[in-house]
């Protein structure tokens, strides 16, 4: 058993030198039509989700995210030379807030993001074996900024006949276009179809918030052809 074992890791061995694959892969990730999957997790700072909640001669309060768990699902295949096509969806909270408007109301708020995006990652291969790749990222995408604002009211002065308290829930849900730019890095581990993807992005979304959000993320990423 072992001898067969041993035979069948050296046909592998001079497989790869045959394709010239200089670090023992089956498949070079690089190669132009490679396709790539991943998943990864991490963390989003900025304002996450945000969004503006109007109720008509009643209040305006702006929902600010304030970052928190992200998660993110990729594919990726190898263009020309050294770029590769991404496409990407991720989910990162925004957190909770609160907040005393004075007068008897108060705000409890919850918010999030769905981001859907497409970039182009410009590759930086190091080495001769190519396993350490710097990449840059450069795209746009949909940034689904969704909150669900809890707005109470209380009566200062009671008046005979009507309620202490009251309370209405706001759900918000605004989609935005957002370019967005970023770096990172692969490492693709030796003899393994299998690597390690680093990667910081920022978004700039458009719609009512104007304000720039940042997606961190560390995750594992393999090849299929």
């Amino acid at each position: 058993m072992w001898r067969t074992i041993a035979l069948f890791c050296a046909a592998a061995r001079l497989h790869a030198a045959a394709t010239d694959d200089p670090v023992g892969r089956t498949i070079d990730p690089l190669r132009v039509g490679g396709i790539e999957i991943g998943v990864a997790a991490g963390y989003g700072a900025g304002d996450v989700g945000g969004a503006k909640v109007d109720l008509p001669e009643i209040l305006t309060y702006r929902v600010k995210g304030g970052g928190g768990t992200a998660a993110r699902l990729h594919a990726g295949i190898g263009m020309w030379s050294r770029y590769q096509f991404v496409a990407e969806a991720a989910w990162m909270s925004g957190g909770r807030s609160s907040a005393d408007l004075g007068n008897g109301t108060a705000v409890e708020a919850r918010a999030n993001a769905v981001v859907y995006d497409a970039c182009v990652h410009i590759r930086f291969p190091t080495g001769s074996g190519r396993q350490f790749v710097p990449h840059l990222s450069l795209g746009a995408g949909s940034v689904q900024s969704r909150s669900d604002t809890l707005v109470r009211f209380t009566a200062l002065a009671p008046t005979p006949g009507l309620p202490l308290d009251a309370a209405t829930q706001v759900r918000q849900r605004e989609g935005s276009f957002a370019p967005l730019a970023g770096v990172g890095a692969q490492v693709y581990l030796a003899r393994k179809r299998v690597g390690f993807s680093f990667e910081a992005k920022s978004f700039f979304p458009t719609g009512t918030s104007h304000t720039p959000f940042v997606q961190m993320t560390v995750g594992v990423l393999t090849w299929v052809r």
